[in-house]
C-alpha cells in the first residue's frame, strides 16, 4: 500500500485498504500482498485500523518501505509479516503528538475576546482563544501517552522476538532514523529494493520462479473517490503474485492525536 498523507481522508483510507484485502482474500490466484508504504504518518485512528486489517489478513504480507516509513506509516507496515527497507528510507518516528493551535495572543492583540459558558472546567479543553492550564496539560499528556502505549504494544506485537533492545527502547525517543539503524533495532527484516521485496512477497505466497524471474503483478489501486472504489476495485483472475495497494493518511487536524 502506497500509504501517502497527501490529504486523503482517513476514514477513506481505512475503508479502501480494506475493501482492497477482502478484494485479494477472495482471489485464489493472489498468494500475497506487497505493502508499499511511503508516508510520514497522520492519524492515530486510521494507523490502528490499517495495522488491525493487516494483521488479520489471511495471506502473507510484505512492507516495502519506500522513501519515508515513519510514524503511523511504519505502525501500519508492523503488521505485515516481513519487512524490506529501501536503503535510504526514513523509518521510525514512533510516538503521538497532540497538536492545539493557539491564538489568545493574536485575538488580544486585535482587540477581540472570546468567552464561552461550558457545563464543566474541562469540557472546553483545548480551546485556542486561551492558555492551556496545568490540569490540562496533565490530562491531554496522558490520553496522548496512552495512545503512544497503543502504538508501542502493536509494535511490539508485530515484530515478535524480532525487536533488538536495547536499540529498539533507544529510538523510543520519537527519532527519525535511517535503513541500518532500523535494521539494527530490529525493526526491519533486511535492506533492499521493490525488486528484492516482491521476490519475497512471491516466496512467502509458495510461487515457484525461476532464477531472477518476477511473479505478475495484479496492481488493486484505491480510486480516486468512494463512489470509484465502490464501482470499480477489480482484479485480474489469471495472475499469481503480489498485490500493490494505494490509500493514504489525511493531514493532522488541530485538536486530533496523530502519528507524525
Amino acid at each position: 500500500t502506497d500509504l501517502d498523507g497527501a490529504g486523503v481522508d482517513a476514514g477513506v483510507g481505512v475503508v479502501a485498504v480494506a475493501a482492497l484485502l477482502d478484494e485479494a482474500s477472495a482471489d485464489g490466484s493472489i498468494k500475497s500482498v506487497l505493502l508499499e508504504v511511503n508516508s510520514p504518518g497522520g492519524s492515530a485512528v486510521a494507523s490502528e485500523e490499517m495495522f488491525s486489517e493487516i494483521w488479520d489478513f489471511d495471506k502473507p504480507v510484505v512492507a516495502y518501505l519506500g522513501e519515508e516509513a515513519a510514524s503511523g506509516g511504519y505502525y501500519v507496515a508492523a503488521a505485515a509479516d516481513e519487512i524490506v527497507s529501501n536503503p535510504n528510507t526514513l523509518t521510525g518516528s514512533i510516538g503521538a503528538r497532540f497538536e492545539i493551535i493557539n491564538y489568545a495572543q493574536l485575538l488580544s492583540n486585535i482587540g477581540v475576546r472570546q468567552e464561552s459558558i461550558a457545563s464543566g472546567d474541562l469540557k472546553d479543553i483545548g480551546a485556542p482563544y486561551r492558555n492551556m492550564t496545568d490540569e490540562e496539560r496533565t490530562l491531554l499528556s496522558g490520553i496522548t501517552n496512552e495512545t503512544f502505549q497503543n502504538f508501542l504494544s502493536d509494535v511490539r506485537a508485530g515484530r515478535e522476538g524480532k525487536l533488538v533492545e536495547p536499540r529498539f527502547s533507544q529510538v523510543l525517543d520519537g527519532r527519525v532514523i535511517g535503513a541500518k539503524q532500523a535494521l539494527a533495532a530490529g525493526m526491519v527484516d533486511e535492506i533492499g529494493s521493490r525488486r528484492s521485496a516482491l521476490a519475497l512477497a512471491a516466496e512467502l505466497g509458495g510461487i515457484k520462479l525461476e532464477k531472477d524471474e518476477l511473479p505478475q503483478e495484479c496492481e488493486l489501486a484505491k480510486p480516486k473517490t468512494l463512489a470509484e472504489l465502490l464501482s470499480s476495485i477489480s482484479a485480474s483472475s489469471d495472475l499469481s503474485a503480489a498485490v500493490r495497494l494505494f490509500t493514504g493518511f489525511s493531514q493532522a487536524k488541530r485538536t486530533r492525536i496523530s502519528y507524525s
